[in-house]
This record gives structure tokens, C-alpha cells and sequence, in this order.
């Protein structure tokens, strides 16, 4: 099973620097922190207004975000500090999911799991971890969540640089508490950079180079694209329920914080990223001939990789009847079609696997579940195309290098899109497209409905094109 494939970017923590609600909230340090102080040369926090990432070699610890996507684009602020300084040395404190993926990240020296449930403080665990690492003369921490308790562990492991963006009270936790432009720094990724660059430094803004931006194709405006009833966005009342359970860690945030950084990213100017900073994950050949022959999977043929799952809801997740016209259309074009996703989106690859056309249904492989994330990761390797939702496997495609059609529903580009120079992000620019609801307000998802296979298929062999110089054609009259 594959943890988290289809946590996307709506729910999760970031480094937003707004000011948030959680248990912890209006607690300060003193709060079970007796005895506890911090040694070495911690600074006040008036004085750490001029502190930060300082010249020389040093030995960092993380603390990274809960969900796939956000993880992969962590590997840009990992790439900063190498680029610092090769010497620098980084350990990455997460969920115990993550290691994975942290694996395959060269920069990471060791990944260290963080043993919280959903929502849990759990403070007197946090402060025995802190005092634990002390030992390890770990010079600086950067905290990527922007949850009071994120920045307990280090604050409690005297750590003497303790760096992160204001948010959720913790300013006596860290030495070097920023406070955040969102017009200056409207990316996700751009943000992580930042805090490892002395305070005011601006990175290169990591957003997708030279790609394809499918203009928005917006169908007619009708009558009924709202009931009668429907409360306009600003009055829909607040969604703060969480499917995910307690997979989704202590560190995340809520939905309109996330909404709120993209519609702020959608006003931000941008350009180019370095290449150099671009997530790269590495593969391992060894263990993806393994698992193919584990999974009985023949790769010689072309594979159009299929991500359909949306954990965060419907509203991100395009309708299994387009996956399955795409599906049939190049099945008898010789290819063959893999289906990715956890055994939560097993649903949604059964109904396509049902409606594949009978004499094509061999080159239909549906490994939904079926795969743990380091195999995933490996597999999609082997496509030659990606179709993906705005989803954790979208990024680890970009991540990949592989061509990569990105379809957006009620979530949006602007905050946290793939980074990568092979990719075409399409969205039907509809009137209320983007919303960030988990489900449509209006109840017709047109968002998506209207994204027709025809389209995406365009944008696949646009891609093929770029990649392998070979001559368009998606086969739709």
C-alpha cells in the first residue's frame, strides 16, 4: 500500500506564518518546560531577530512536513543547504512513513520518525525526544510546520538555531521566528528555500519552466451552475473534518489556511526555479525489476501511468468515465495503462477497470493497494507518461522527470504546483474554479466534468512529442 498516495495540498500544515488554532495554542514554554532550558548559545528571541543561517558547515535537523507532496518539495530546501555548503548534514524528523521517500533523497543523511498521532501534543513524549537529541550537537533546526508543537522538540533539544516561520504562538521556541510575505514568497517551496538563506533573502521561485499551460477552456455559463440556495464561497460554512484519520499527522494544518496561501501564491510574481534546487528523486533499478516481477509487470511496452485517487475528495478527483476513454485510447494504440494509487482509491481504479473494453483488458494493470511507496516510486519510473490528480504522486512524478499532465480541479497551481520543466497543467478556468472544497458546493463538479479526454490526450502526446521526438497525434477526430 502506498501511505498517503493521495494526500494532496488542500489540508496540510505549511509555512504559512499565520497565526493558527490548535490545543497548544496561547501556551508558552514554561508549561512543563521547568528545568529545561536550553544549552549552548540560544538567544532570546528579541536578540534572534539578526540570527539565522550563518556561514560554515553545519548539522541540521528538519522537521518535516506529513504528506507526500509537501515532502517532495522539502528536497528543494534540503538542496539549498547542500548548495551552502556540501558539508552541511541533514537529519529529517517526520512521520515514519515518510522514510521512504526520504530514502531516496541523497542529500538526507538519516530520517528520524516522529511518533504523533493526528492532532496529538502530547508534550511530555516531545520533551523526552528534545532532551534525547541533545547529544547529538545538532547546530540548527528548521521547522517546516507552522504548529506550535512542531517546534517543541527542538526547542527542548537546546538546539542553538531554531528557525521557522511565525505562526501558532510559538515565538519564545524559536530563536529565529520570521515573519512572512506571501507576496514576496507565494510558494510552498519558495518558502522552505527561504528559511534556509539568511532572513530577507529571496530564492528563485519554484514554479514549473517553459511548460504547456492549457488554456482554460470554460464551458457555457448556465442557469442552474447554482442551485437557488447555494451561499456564496465566503458564507459556505467551514469544513474542518478530516478523512484521513489519524494518518494525517499532528503537524498539518486546516483547508482555508492552505486556500488562503493559494490565492495569495495567484497574486505573487514568479519566475524560473534553479535546476539545481528542483526536487530529484532517485530510483533504484534493482528493486523496480523486483517489483515488477513481484507484480508480474512487463515494461517494454509504452505505460501511461494513471493516478486517480484524491484523498482530499471528490472535488480534486477527475470522474473515472474520462480515465477510461483515455485508458481505451491508448490500450489500442499499443500501450499498456498501470493504475496507481493506496487501497483507498481502489474504488475509483475498479470502476475504470470495469468499463476498459473487453479485448483491451490485458494491457489494464490495476495497482491500487498493492504497492508500498518506494515501489511506487520505482514503477512510476517506468511510465512514459504520468496523468495524475493534484495529488502526492503528481509531485513524485515531477520529482521523476517523467511527463507529466497535472489536472486541477477545485485546488489550484499557484501554491504548490509540480516542479518540473515536463509539464502541462490543465484546468477547464470554469467561473468558480478554484474553491478548495472537498466536495462542490454547487453539486456539479463541472471543474472537472468538463476536463475532456480529448484534452488531456493533446497534452500527452504534446509531451511524448517533447520527450521522445515523436510526431503527435491523440487520436480523437
Amino acid at each position: 500500500m502506498i501511505p498517503g498516495a493521495g494526500r494532496e495540498s488542500e489540508s496540510r500544515g505549511d509555512s504559512s506564518g499565520d497565526q493558527g488554532n490548535s490545543a497548544a495554542k496561547g501556551a508558552g514554554p514554561e508549561h512543563g518546560a521547568a528545568g529545561d532550558e536550553p544549552r549552548g548559545p540560544s538567544r532570546s528571541p528579541k536578540m534572534a531577530r539578526k540570527s539565522g543561517i550563518s556561514g560554515g558547515a553545519g548539522k541540521y535537523l528538519v522537521i518535516g512536513p506529513s504528506w507526500i507532496g509537501d515532502m517532495v518539495m522539502a528536497q528543494s530546501l534540503f538542496k539549498q543547504l547542500k548548495a551552502a555548503d556540501p558539508r552541511n548534514e541533514i537529519a529529517v524528523m517526520a512521520p515514519a512513513w515518510t522514510r521512504p521517500l526520504l530514502e531516496r533523497m541523497p542529500e538526507v543523511a538519516e530520517s528520524l520518525d516522529a511518533p504523533f498521532q493526528h492532532g496529538e501534543l502530547n508534550w511530555p513524549l516531545r520533551r523526552r525526544i528534545g532532551r534525547d537529541l541533545r547529544d547529538r550537537a545538532f547546530t540548527h533546526a528548521i521547522v517546516l510546520p507552522n504548529s506550535f508543537k512542531s517546534a517543541l522538540i527542538p526547542f527542548h533539544a537546546g538546539i542553538p538555531e531554531r528557525i521557522g516561520w511565525r505562526g501558532e504562538w510559538r515565538y519564545p521556541l524559536l530563536t529565529d521566528c520570521r515573519r512572512l510575505d506571501k507576496k514576496k514568497l507565494p510558494l510552498m517551496a519558495q518558502r522552505y528555500i527561504a528559511l534556509a538563506q539568511p532572513r530577507d533573502t529571496h530564492p528563485p521561485a519554484p514554479q514549473p519552466r517553459d511548460t504547456h499551460q492549457t488554456p482554460p477552456r470554460t464551458p457555457p455559463r448556465d442557469t442552474h451552475s447554482r442551485p437557488d440556495n447555494a451561499q456564496p464561497r465566503s458564507a459556505q460554512p467551514r469544513d474542518t473534518h478530516s478523512p484521513l484519520g489519524d494518518t494525517h499527522s499532528a503537524l498539518s494544518g486546516d483547508t482555508h489556511s492552505r486556500a488562503d496561501n493559494e490565492r495569495t501564491a495567484a497574486q505573487g510574481e514568479t519566475g524560473p526555479i534553479d535546476d539545481r534546487l528542483k526536487p530529484q528523486l532517485q530510483v533504484r533499478p534493482d528493486e523496480l525489476e523486483l517489483a515488477c516481477l513481484r507484480l508480474e509487470l512487463k515494461p517494454e511496452r509504452p505505460i501511461l501511468a494513471l493516478c486517480p485517487g484524491a484523498e482530499y475528495g471528490p472535488s480534486k478527483q477527475w470522474p473515472a468515465a474520462g480515465h477510461i476513454e483515455l485508458a481505451n485510447l491508448y490500450l489500442r494504440r499499443g500501450w499498456q495503462v498501470w493504475l496507481f494509487g493506496s487501497a483507498n482509491d481502489g474504488a475509483i481504479a475498479a470502476e475504470i477497470g470495469a468499463g476498459i473494453e473487453p479485448d483491451l483488458a490485458a494491457g489494464c494493470r490495476d495497482l491500487t493497494g498493492r504497492t508500498r511507496l518506494a515501489e511506487a516510486i520505482d514503477l512510476l519510473s517506468a511510465a512514459a507518461v504520468v496523468v495524475a490528480n493534484d495529488s502526492g504522486l503528481m509531485h513524485i512524478a515531477a520529482a521523476l522527470g517523467k511527463p507529466l499532465a497535472a489536472i486541477y480541479g477545485s485546488s489550484s497551481p499557484a501554491f504548490t504546483p509540480p516542479l518540473s520543466n515536463k509539464v502541462e497543467l490543465l484546468a477547464t478556468g470554469i467561473e468558480c474554479q478554484p474553491c478548495y472544497r472537498r466536495e462542490c458546493p454547487y453539486g456539479h463538479l463541472r471543474c472537472l466534468t468538463a476536463m475532456q479526454p480529448a484534452t488531456v490526450a493533446g497534452a500527452i502526446d504534446r509531451l511524448r512529442e517533447e520527450s521522445s521526438g515523436e510526431a503527435a497525434n491523440c487520436g480523437f477526430s
